[in-house]
């Protein structure tokens, strides 16, 4: 695909913290692609509002078995000049047990956000 733009949305409660992968940066919920192929993936960092601490405002995104959902359009032109747009959600409920978690972690990618997050620093 050419020029992809990416529009991402989250559920209330929840906020993007940072996007990694390569691609012009407009906001924190919108980015930029020049080329836009299927072996290119983005990490979506996802943190409650109000910076993880235990507020009023950001507990009930923490309660276990709540959802978060992460939606993403994608508007592209095709190689054959056609504009395109392609929709994901993604869902995942949540848990306070780090057992759990631990137990749901795709390692491949953890590993690649850690190392981007390491580069970047």
């Amino acid at each position: 695909a050419w020029e992809a733009e990416l529009k991402l949305r989250v559920s209330c409660g929840w906020r993007i913290s940072a996007i990694r992968g390569s691609f012009a940066d407009k906001r924190s919920d919108y980015i930029v692609v020049p080329n836009c192929h299927a072996d290119q993936a983005f990490g979506i960092l996802l943190e409650p509002e109000g910076g993880g601490h235990f507020s009023k405002k950001s507990s009930s995104a923490l309660v276990g078995g709540s959802l978060v959902c992460l939606q993403a359009a994608l508007l592209y032109t095709s190689s054959s000049g056609e504009r395109l747009v392609r929709v994901h959600t993604w869902s995942s409920v949540t848990t306070p047990s780090i057992l759990t978690m631990l137990k749901s972690v795709d390692l491949g990618a953890t590993l690649s956000l850690i190392a981007g997050e390491a580069a970047e620093r």
